[in-house]
């Protein structure tokens, strides 16, 4: 896949590409949404990074050709949107979370559109997937009022404590959004 945009433009947000020296930034993001995050995202478990780490691991997003995206409403940071490689050639996988104080608002909803619409604009790619445990009913909005479709439930190891141990994967095809667009 060719390199993302650094930044895409929703009718209510930014997103921005993250760079080393948003590891400040993110780190208070994440500490004020820890307990938010605790259900769904295992990776709360390594909680509190120090500064040095937080660069670390934008450091290894980077290198590895993940697209994590801050979101910005204003000058406001109010969440995250990646892009990760994991899901087979041809294909990519999103991944989001929110701050607590920003959910409900159709923010992400918006984020994720944007960024699928951004995405199959790499000829390379056939299809954008996202994945979330079954219980997060919340991550499941995100892609049925996209338009994704759900094409699996798989069983998985329960890694965060709101987790019940079944992914569900979402899938836009290109061919699909591409006929959508005219």
């Amino acid at each position: 896949m060719g390199p993302a945009p650094e930044i895409i433009e929703t009718r209510r947000l930014t997103a921005r590409r993250v760079q080393i020296a948003d590891a400040m930034a993110l780190n208070a993001l994440v500490a004020a949404n820890l307990e938010h995050l605790r259900p769904w995202m295992p990776w709360i478990s390594m909680e509190p990074l120090t500064l040095n780490q937080r660069e670390e691991l934008i450091a290894g997003w980077i290198e590895t050709g993940d697209d994590p995206y801050l979101l910005y409403r204003t000058d406001v940071l109010v969440g995250l949107c990646g892009t990760h490689r994991r899901v087979g050639e041809g294909g990519i996988e999103i991944g989001y979370w929110l701050d607590q104080d920003a959910v409900g608002n159709g923010y992400m909803t918006e984020a994720v559109g944007s960024i699928t619409e951004a995405l199959f604009k790499d000829e390379t790619l056939d299809r954008v997937e996202i994945h979330h445990d079954r219980a997060n009913s919340r991550s499941r909005t995100i892609p049925e009022a996209i338009g994704y479709r759900l094409v699996a439930e798989e069983t998985a190891e329960i890694a965060a404590p709101g987790q019940e141990g079944v992914n569900l994967i979402w899938r836009y095809t290109r061919d699909r959004w591409s006929s959508r667009q005219k």
